[in-house]
């Protein structure tokens, strides 16, 4: 750092007062002007959402929470003797985005665990209940009403009565509930307890609503059928009734719960908030590929995925053996001419970006955006290979950290390091194989990379850089499960439900 200089000279005091006053009222101008600016540009009142994350993440299998640090505890007991009121099954497990907190129903009993798996009694003879995605804030329903619970101040208020199924916004702000009394669905803003008339037709039950309370999805369920509704202002969208519980594929909602894509009764429905558009049955078959951080929480025995990145349409999907997407502007463009190779996509410094296996190199396709004659912005896929220097038999990814792993075909393992464009060696299997199988697989879960050889089941930590022995019985293992997002592993048969969690082996079975 450049010192400062004492500069020689007499000043006259006059003008030395003269420079003071002047520099006094140039950084008044100066502190107004940029008051004024950050007034002007201030952004709008919006939700703040933790987009990276380092801490432990919790899984949920059956009736157990498993944290990344392989601490494992059974919440279907975790209330004691008292728990008889639990009628068969597991306990009903809710997650924040990123899987820092679980909200646990056993029972009537209700839990908030953190990532150390510690856990906060929260109160009993429950009925129903709920966890904003952010995990600020939790409903629960009792005989006597509806509460809310503060997660940060441990706080509880009844919020209304006779009221017993609800849902809240990913922000928390908002609290979607239905009224028995006029059949009635209501929002109300829990900033300012202001509540809304949503809708007074269709019976329609709470399912989700967006951050700013506009969009909302409703469902109802009658008779086995089950049947989605998008309401914002007037507007009221339907998306297709199921015959029966097995027609049902999957319910994907964007982060702000505005925007949805679903498959139902072998029909497809998309359709985004914020510009009211809608495509129908769009999709050859109920392929979807979406990017990897994502939560998944239940609804009427039905799961439901919701996206834990910005960027709604980071997703493909088939039709007619080929990979398309929706790009920004609702073009349908076709990415690959082939189903069966597509690694993974999503959005990558705010572009679209897919990577498909061609043979034993990564073709890479991004969308860009063409100026027509009429002024209009026509959506291209571009194609460039990408780690075109080697010849590549596994790509696996670390969307999180923008990190690329790779196995060559000289069973050499690399990461590329898309945020430094640089690539390091990790280490060489000595067992080669005549087929890829899943040798590889990186688990978001823990963060860690998972490789075999031979029999051996390796674990790589890419924070410590350090390599270390999970097991020497290991037949086989499989790519993440897409609900506890934990490595499956194989000892005896390909039944065995053995997971590796922090470079160790979890078996439920022995808890």
């Amino acid at each position: 750092m450049d010192r400062i200089r004492k500069i020689p000279g007499k000043i006259n005091l006059g003008v030395a007062l003269l420079v003071v006053i002047t520099i006094f009222f140039l950084a008044l101008i100066a502190d107004t002007l940029i008051y004024n600016l950050k007034e002007k540009n201030a952004p709008s009142e919006e939700p703040v959402y933790e987009e990276s994350y380092t801490g432990d993440t919790i899984s949920v299998y059956g009736k157990y929470l498993v944290n990344s640090k392989g601490k494992v505890v059974d919440v279907k007991n975790a209330s004691g003797p008292s728990y008889n009121t639990f009628s068969g099954g597991n306990p009903l497990v809710y997650t924040d985005y990123f899987q820092t907190k679980a909200l646990v129903l056993a029972g009537d009993k209700l839990y908030l665990y953190d990532s150390d798996l510690n856990s906060t009694y929260i109160g009993s003879y429950i009925n129903k209940a709920g966890m904003s995605l952010t995990g600020n804030r939790v409903f629960y329903t009792t005989t006597r009403g509806l509460f809310i619970y503060d997660v940060a101040t441990g706080e509880v208020k009844e919020i209304l009565d006779n009221i017993y199924d609800a849902a809240l916004s990913p922000n928390g702000q908002y609290l979607l509930y239905h009224d028995d009394s006029d059949d009635c669905l209501y929002s109300m803003n829990l900033e300012n307890n202001k509540i809304r008339n949503v809708c007074n037709k269709y019976h329609l039950q709470p399912l989700a609503i967006s951050d700013d309370g506009k969009d909302v999805f409703g469902c109802r369920l009658s008779d086995n059928r089950y049947k989605i509704y998008y309401v914002r202002g007037n507007d009221i969208h339907s998306f297709g009734y199921t015959m029966s519980y097995y027609d049902y594929d999957f319910v994907i909602l964007s982060k702000d719960m505005a925007d949805i894509l679903c498959y139902i009764n072998q029909l497809s429905f998309y359709h985004t908030g914020e510009d009211n558009f809608s495509l129908r049955d769009f999709m050859g078959d109920n392929k979807v590929y979406i990017p990897m951080d994502y939560t998944v929480y239940e609804h009427n025995g039905r799961s439901v995925i919701c996206l834990s990145n910005s960027g709604f349409g980071g997703f493909c999907y088939t039709f007619n053996n080929k990979i398309r997407c929706i790009a920004d502007n609702h073009q349908r463009v076709t990415l690959f001419s082939s189903t069966d190779h597509l690694q993974f996509a999503g959005y990558q410094d705010g572009v679209f970006t897919a990577y498909a296996m061609r043979g034993y190199t990564i073709d890479k396709a991004t969308i860009s955006y063409e100026e027509k004659e009429d002024g209009e912005l026509k959506a291209v896929a571009e194609h460039e290979k990408f780690l075109p220097d080697y010849s590549i038999r596994i790509l696996k990814t670390n969307a999180k950290q923008n990190h690329f792993y790779f196995l060559t075909t000289d069973f050499k393992i690399y990461c590329y390091d898309g945020n430094n464009d640089e690539i390091k060696y990790i280490c060489s299997i000595e067992k080669e194989y005549t087929d890829n199988g899943n040798l590889m697989v990186y688990s978001r879960f823990d963060d860690k990379l998972y490789f075999r050889d031979d029999n051996n089941l390796f674990c790589y930590d890419p924070y410590s850089e350090k390599i270390s022995l999970v097991t020497g019985n290991c037949m086989a293992i499989r790519d993440i499960d897409s609900r506890t997002a934990m490595v499956n592993v194989y000892q005896e048969s390909m039944e065995d439900e053995i997971f590796a969690v922090n470079g160790q082996l979890f078996v439920p079975s022995k808890y």
